[in-house]
């Protein structure tokens, strides 16, 4: 915690990252695998954009901590 800075330069809370890697992990990993960021293209993006919006990474499930 306090590593990584969120609006306004001020670093985010632990409940904050625990979100943002939950949304990593069902979004983004099952989408783009296990490219490096550095491999990544713009049409990469642009199908993982259209992706998340038709709902291939979508659930209905409960998160908790």
């Amino acid at each position: 915690m306090g590593l990584i800075l969120g609006k306004g330069d001020r670093p985010k809370k632990g409940s904050t990252l625990y979100t943002d890697k939950g949304r990593v992990n069902r979004h983004i990993v099952p989408l783009l695998g296990s490219k490096l960021v550095k491999d990544i293209k713009a049409a990469d993006v642009s199908k993982f954009i259209r992706d998340v919006a038709a709902g291939k990474t979508a659930i209905t499930a409960k998160t908790a901590k």
